[in-house]
């Protein structure tokens, strides 16, 4: 069963850049972007949210990504497990990460998030990348 969260909500917003190097090789570029969490009463993360960049097709499947980890985790799947999947999962935008303590490189958006929730929300300790 799905445990929805509260209307109103605490949470946590962290804003981060990754430092990224072009596919053909024409130097770096930077992507900014934010994940946000909201929490149950308890403190238990219930919902996330990504914004990455501009407006765009890349942007829906961030916004499809976050809808299907919020679902769930509000029907019971732990962030451990959750975000253990989403670890190393390579694509572009990858490279040195500004912003964010703990957290030196990622391989994807999604493998940055994943270790922001894991560092902030998990019960493992990761290992800085």
């Amino acid at each position: 069963m799905r445990e929805r969260l509260e209307d109103t909500r605490e949470g946590v917003t962290q804003k981060f850049k990754i430092i990224a190097r072009a596919e053909d090789g024409s130097g770096v570029y930077e992507v900014k972007g934010y994940v946000q969490s909201g929490l149950y009463a308890d403190g238990r993360l219930g919902e996330v949210f990504i914004k990455i960049g501009k407006p765009g097709s890349s942007e829906a499947v961030y916004d499809a990504w976050a809808t299907s980890t919020s679902i769930a985790l509000q029907r019971g799947a732990t962030v451990d497990e959750l975000m253990q999947k989403f670890l190393n999962t390579r694509f572009e935008p990858s490279g040195a990460v500004v912003d964010v303590a703990g957290i030196k490189r990622c391989t994807s958006p999604l493998d940055l998030v994943a270790r922001w929730i894991l560092a902030k929300y998990g019960t493992k300790v990761e290992d800085e990348t």
